[in-house]
């Protein structure tokens, strides 16, 4: 096919939401971009979905007119978050958000009825996370909250999958989704889990899974002509945004001994080659599998790192900027002093779930910013360590950088000489997650594997040379020690 054609991708962040034109080689042409707030609706927290699908209409009416034919719309969004229909296929609550804070003892009531925390991520390959984070506990909170309510529910529909049948009135879904910390998918009976059928939802999910390159429909006619979009333009089945990023590294790598690690808010890593299931000492600790856009497990381990990152640097920053590079003489005096900023502002999470949100030596971190700036970025670095060898690739894998902490200097330094055996990488991959859902646009329009794509783009990377930082080893033993550790720091 030769043809001039583009395709569309709605990236769904948590805040903001994007969208972006992608022509047939894979290169962006055009994109928009808002800001959506959480509103309150029923009582509920919820994700403005009706506010920013307008925009997402809005914005592809635009386009539509400056590129055609626009022959896919491709979804991709944050983790989370689902949606319960009806028969009809209507709302049967709003979509709630993450975000929202259940009752306290609810996590004990869900435990009581389906297991305890080792053993559910033992069979379902998904840790407790926060909030309404894991979308089988989410489940379990609508359902307590307003049980009659609840029983008007038909269909469990993943959030790119419910937008998706927004605008084609076709439900679906695929494996990145309900794969990803939802307590509903059984790993290795490759079907809807004990959870999933305990909360008698594994009927409402409407397996069998789908590939995220499949066309979950075309576009209403009433929709596509409103919005200037020929008749035949489809969205595909949607991919979850880590998967997203993650795909072109698993088309154009030979093997899969490599991680991602994806930073930003939530600082992601992600290995295929991680060794499945998990080991008993991994048990309690936001270690996971994802499910690829493949439908294989991939080794994930995931924190809040630019969540800490942001919180510090106003706190100790006092207004001055990060710094561009490497302090060695700063450096020293976190080393001597044994200044530390410990995790975690989310208690029980990431890599160090028994470590509290401090400072040591706080005095000296408080009255002086360079100092604090360069024990933050060592403490994040070894989280980051701690959390790429928790994937359980090679012994030396090969790592990839991308997002925010790419451009972090003194980070990716530090994390370089924690790892010196390993191929360090930055990417430059500009918007890494719309840019893995338009290979899965490419391949509807075109009939095509994912492998087929491949040819189509390459990922420039810039490797990054490890310095050598005396007393780091030793000051991460301690950094470790003072965290309570699991594993090796």
């Amino acid at each position: 096919m030769a043809d001039t054609y583009y395709s569309a991708v709605v990236d769904f962040g948590k805040t903001n939401k994007k969208v972006l034109v992608y022509d047939r080689d894979l290169q962006v042409r055009a994109s928009r971009r808002k800001t959506f707030r959480e509103i309150e609706i029923d009582g509920y927290r919820c994700d403005d979905i009706a506010g920013a699908m307008a925009f997402v209409r809005e914005a592809l009416a635009e386009l539509a007119r400056q590129f055609a034919p626009i022959r896919a719309i491709a979804f991709t969004t944050h983790g989370a978050t689902f949606a319960a229909l009806d028969g009809k296929g209507e709302l049967v609550f709003p979509t709630v958000s993450y975000d929202m804070e259940p009752p306290p003892a609810l996590r004990e009531d869900f435990h009581r009825a389906f297991g305890g925390a080792t053993d559910l991520q033992a069979s379902t390959m998904t840790p407790p996370l926060p909030l309404l984070i894991n979308p089988g506990f989410g489940v379990f909170f609508l359902q307590r909250r307003d049980p009659s309510r609840f029983k008007k529910t038909a269909h469990i529909v993943f959030l790119p999958q419910y937008l998706g049948y927004l605008m084609t009135g076709t439900l679906a879904i695929e494996p990145t989704y309900i794969g990803c910390h939802t307590y509903l998918w059984d790993f290795a009976g490759h079907k809807p889990s004990r959870v999933a059928e305990g909360l008698g939802v594994a009927d409402k999910l409407g397996v069998p899974l789908r590939a995220p390159w499949e066309a979950q429909g075309r576009v209403k006619p009433d929709l596509a002509a409103a919005l200037g979009l020929p008749d035949t333009c489809v969205v595909t089945c949607g991919i979850h945004d880590s998967n997203a990023s993650l795909l072109p590294y698993l088309l154009k790598e030979a093997g899969e001994d490599f991680i991602l690690d994806s930073t930003g808010t939530w600082c992601v890593a992600m290995s295929p080659g991680g060794r499945f299931p998990l080991s008993a000492d991994e048990l309690g600790k936001e270690v996971f599998f994802n499910l690829s856009a493949f439908g294989k497990p991939v080794k994930t381990t995931i924190f809040r790192g630019g969540a800490e990152f942001a919180f510090w640097s106003e706190k100790l920053g006092r207004g001055k900027e990060h710094p561009g590079d490497l302090d060695a003489a700063q450096l020293r005096k976190v080393f001597e002093s044994g200044a530390a900023v410990l995790p975690t502002l989310f208690p029980g999470s990431g890599m160090f779930p028994r470590s509290r949100a401090s400072l040591v030596r706080a005095e000296r971190l408080v009255d002086d910013a360079g100092m604090a700036f360069a024990a933050l970025d060592l403490g994040l670095a070894i989280q980051s360590r701690t959390a790429l060898k928790a994937t359980n690739a090679a012994a030396n894998p090969t790592i990839f950088i991308e997002g925010g902490f790419r451009n972090n200097v003194p980070y990716v330094k530090l994390l370089a000489a924690l790892m010196p055996e390993s191929r360090i990488f930055l990417s430059d991959m500009a918007e890494a997650t719309a840019f893995g859902a338009a290979i899965t646009a490419k391949c509807a329009v075109e009939g095509i594997a994912p492998r087929d794509a491949a040819a189509a783009f390459a990922i420039a990377t810039t490797p990054v040379r490890a310095p050598s930082v005396e007393g780091l080893e030793a000051y991460a033993e301690e950094f470790a020690a003072l965290c309570g550790s699991f594993g090796e720091a």
